[in-house]
């Protein structure tokens, strides 16, 4: 009896389950593609990253979690809705004698059924669009899928489908709850009950509406100023506070000033205008607190989805040209007094042997030749006293003494206090020259920039074109003509500005104390492409430089070059995943409660509908009102999110992604299609559900 009365109500009451229904089914969608990542790994050979989508796997099954609560979240919501259309059906079937276990039976079975089938409806959809996932992830990987196959993955299955079994018992338990503690009278009772209008005062509302738009202008100056790169700066921190703040001002504030200004207007007495700026301002008023949330939720979710994958392009395209080595072994504590009274053999080791690593390597492992081809050494260090106590040679010194204005981008990474970083010549062109590069030639007092980082590439070649001028420790340099170098000198990534000298003057200015050894690279490259067997011997001789000197000085970390490549791809696939995997998710939540409420909203106005209808106004009217409110209250948020994004990127571009050679194009263009196929889509539902409740109460 109760599944034939389930299956009747869930036919009769359709309408009220599409939401719910919509948002199961993306929910469950999104949730098994995106677990599904590391079965895809069969597709492509990259056996040597296996770990790689293990990983990733690993990070996005830990934001499953997040997805996962967020999407109870919304079941919840949502059939909290249904419940409360029904209470009048609720209240009679009490009435008549079923139970209160019954009736929650009844409703557990409804939903039952439509949970099965969003989840197999679901799954299908999730599995269709873990393929093009994997062309995706093609994409990232810069490769093709010379043998492609189907790929369906029974881990994602298993924690979907686990993850829709906990969510459904909530809800059970939920309706046990509400339906068990509702006496029937409320339960009937319950249609009466009408939303109560809000308005706000004019004068406050346009009071609180100016300082609201004050003060995001602040927060857009403050972002402006900070340019999205430092996030502990105090100006990110001002805006992030300030923004939030206006909005949540305007929103309080915007429907009062709206329905002043337009109140003066002879439109406003046409039709049914007055009628639904009324509704509308009611709903906003009610609800400011909740469009405020919503509208800083879709502000962050579009900001991700647009630049997110940009970014994460831009941060590891270049990932083979910065790591030319097989391998290159990093090494950033200083040999200095500290040193000497941790670590003596270190010391020793490192003037006996003048500071040659490669020489202390062989001394503790003699078979470090038969497996290492070529090895060069390449030391900086930082233009300021040893003591810490002389002035430094810094970045503003370089620049503002040559005329070359410092990018925003760059000054964000440094301040008046860095210093700048020299090499010596000899070193930087040995290893050059190992990867099959053109050494450099100065003149005694020339020195050569070398950068690859790209937001401080017209600051290089500003040097050069100028001819700078270098004035440090006694020293007149001058930047050689056509010698701003882009190749990249160790196998971590990334030079800026890096000042190469002739080896005479930086040994003169360590000795003076006006040049501070900072780090070392040991780049070399393998005899055979063996990569087990040369992470081997690396484990090997590694080991017995720690044996033989108690602060492993000649080799204290190794980092090759699949392991930086690995990283890169990393990188880019996690960033990747996560923006759209927060776009997403975050887009269905918040278009999921957008429309729960305003079905909300509408469902309780019933009364006023039927009211216009018993005075003569014509349907069609009620209709276009009705579509009208739809359209106001799911753009209002939207319109001042757009505003927020659109100034983030702006602000982001010109500080970062410009720099960086990020087109927002695609993804901007990639958004725009996301929000209007889910925005829109949430909108036109609402909008049918709502007219399908308003034409029932009107055929009564």
């Amino acid at each position: 009896m109760y599944l034939k009365l389930a299956l009747r109500n869930v036919r009769k009451s359709l309408g009220d389950y599409a939401i719910y229904f919509i948002t199961l089914f993306a929910g469950v969608a999104v949730f098994y593609a995106f677990n599904s990542i590391e079965a895809q790994q069969i597709l492509f050979d990259i056996q040597q990253d296996d770990d790689v989508f293990k990983s990733v796997s690993e990070f996005m099954g830990l934001f499953s979690y997040v997805v996962a609560f967020v999407l109870g979240f919304l079941v919840i919501y949502a059939n909290g809705f249904i419940v409360r259309r029904r209470h009048r059906e609720f209240g009679t079937y009490l009435t008549l004698g079923m139970s209160t276990r019954g009736v929650t039976l009844v409703m557990l079975i409804e939903t039952l059924l439509i949970g099965l089938v969003a989840l197999v409806l679901g799954i299908a959809a999730g599995f269709l669009l873990s393929q093009l996932l994997s062309f995706a992830t093609a994409k990232l990987l810069g490769t093709i899928i010379q043998h492609y196959q189907f790929v369906f993955s029974m881990g994602a299955l298993k924690n979907t489908v686990l993850c829709l079994g906990i969510i459904f018992a909530v809800v059970a338990l939920f309706n046990v709850v509400i339906i068990g503690r509702t006496s029937i009278i409320k339960l009937l009772d319950n249609a009466s009950r009408q939303q109560r209008v809000i308005m706000r005062n004019p004068i406050a509302s346009a009071i609180v509406f100016v300082a609201s738009i004050a003060i995001l202008a602040f927060a857009y100056n403050r972002l402006a100023e900070n340019g999205l790169l430092m996030l502990d700066d105090p100006k990110f921190m001002q805006a992030t506070i300030a923004m939030l703040i206006g909005t949540l001002l305007l929103f309080w504030s915007a429907a009062g000033i709206v329905i002043a200004i337009v109140s003066k207007l002879k439109a406003y007495h046409r039709g049914l205008t007055a009628f639904t700026m009324r509704q509308v301002a009611s709903r906003i008023n009610t609800a400011f607190v909740s469009l405020w949330a919503i509208s800083v939720i879709l502000f962050f979710a579009m900001t991700v989805f647009s630049t997110g994958m940009g970014i994460a392009d831009a941060l590891t395209s270049n990932a083979e040209k910065l790591t030319p080595y097989d391998c290159s072994a990093p090494l950033f504590q200083s040999i200095d007094q500290t040193l000497e009274e941790e670590g003596g053999d270190a010391l020793a080791a490192y003037q006996s042997n003048e500071g040659d690593r490669v020489a202390a390597i062989r001394l503790a492992d003699p078979d470090w030749d038969t497996y290492v081809r070529e090895a060069v050494q390449l030391d900086s260090y930082l233009l300021i006293s040893k003591s810490g106590e002389g002035a430094a040679y810094t970045y503003d010194d370089l620049l503002s003494n040559s005329n070359v204005p410092m990018s925003e981008a760059l000054a964000s990474i440094t301040n008046n206090e860095t210093p700048v970083t020299m090499q010596k010549l000899s070193q930087y062109n040995a290893t050059m020259r190992m990867i099959g590069q053109t050494g450099l030639t100065l003149g005694h007092d020339e020195v050569a920039i070398a950068n690859t980082i790209d937001f401080a590439q017209a600051q290089a070649d500003d040097l050069v074109s100028n001819h700078a001028h270098v004035s440090y420790g006694g020293y007149e340099l001058t930047v050689a003509c056509g010698t701003s170098v882009e190749e990249s000198n160790t196998a971590m990534g990334s030079v800026g500005l890096v000042i190469i000298a002739n080896d005479d003057i930086v040994d003169e200015l360590a000795a003076n104390d006006q040049a501070l050894y900072s780090s070392s690279y040991l780049n070399f490259m393998f005899v055979t492409n063996d990569a087990d067997a040369n992470d081997q011997a690396l484990s090997r001789t590694s080991q017995r430089c720690k044996d033989a000197y108690s602060e492993s000085w000649p080799l204290e970390a190794t980092l090759t070059q699949q392991e930086m490549l690995s990283q890169a791809l990393f990188l880019r696939m996690l960033v990747t995943y996560l923006a759209v995997y927060i776009g997403f998710v975050f887009l269905i939540a918040v278009t999921a409660l957008l429309a729960i409420r305003q079905l909300s909203d509408v469902s309780v106005s019933l009364p006023r509908y039927r009211t216009l209808s018993r005075i003569g106004t014509d349907e069609h009217d009620i209709q276009r009102s009705l579509r009208h409110q739809v359209e106001l209250y799911f753009l209002a948020p939207l319109v001042v999110a757009i505003c927020h994004t659109a100034w983030s990127i702006n602000v982001m571009n010109g500080s970062l992604t410009a720099a960086l050679g990020v087109n927002p194009a695609n993804s901007i263009a990639l958004t725009t299609v996301l929000m209007t196929i889910i925005y829109g889509g949430y909108m036109l539902i609402t909008y049918l559900v709502s007219k399908r409740l308003v034409k029932a109460t009107l055929a009564r």
